[in-house]
């Protein structure tokens, strides 16, 4: 069977699903689902993630060129997906949907307490392409909990995170659904 090009990312899955948390330029924490997360070089350090221009997630980042990337696990997945919705700036979007925010260890922005991983990244670049832009990030700290860091590797499968199969369908690691 032949499918349209325009498909193409209905069968590059599955893909982690991570919540991207920062300031929301007043006093509240942004947070934003996010699945396209993608490490591009290790000389520097580089990640890159996906996000439409007009949304306010990418606006905050450009703001104050920084952000969290948090790795939950997939029982949180309804909270993650909540974090979707629109509130108004000053909102703590972690609270509104029952996650906890606590400080960052380098770039002084929130972060989910509720993650078992977290990467404090710095923008270093943006790119537009099609729709979407390329934000190009440096890790500036990346904490582990102790309990998924068994003999200097991480073990994904103890987090557990969610992983997108389709457009709304998401299954864990190790549970296969």
């Amino acid at each position: 069977m032949m499918m349209e090009t325009k498909d193409v990312g209905k069968l590059i899955l599955p893909r982690m699903l991570t919540l991207i948390t920062c300031d929301d330029g007043v006093s509240g924490v942004d947070a934003m689902p996010l699945d396209m997360i993608i490490p591009i070089s290790s000389r520097p350090n580089i990640i890159m993630i996906v996000l439409p221009p007009e949304c306010k997630t990418f606006q905050n980042i450009l703001g104050q060129e920084k952000f969290v990337i948090n790795v939950l696990p997939r029982t949180y997945l309804d909270k993650i997906l909540g974090c979707a919705k629109t509130y108004p700036r000053g909102v703590d979007k972690l609270g509104q949907v029952g996650l906890t925010s606590y400080p960052s260890e380098k770039t002084g922005l929130k972060r989910v307490k509720e993650a078992k991983a977290w990467i404090e990244c710095r923008l270093s670049n943006k790119m537009k392409v099609g729709e979407n832009m390329l934000v190009f990030a440096e890790p500036e700290c990346i904490e582990v909990d102790d309990s998924i860091y068994i003999d200097g590797d991480i073990d994904i499968v103890k987090i557990d995170p969610p992983m997108r199969i389709s457009e709304s369908g998401f299954v864990g690691i190790h549970s296969g659904g």
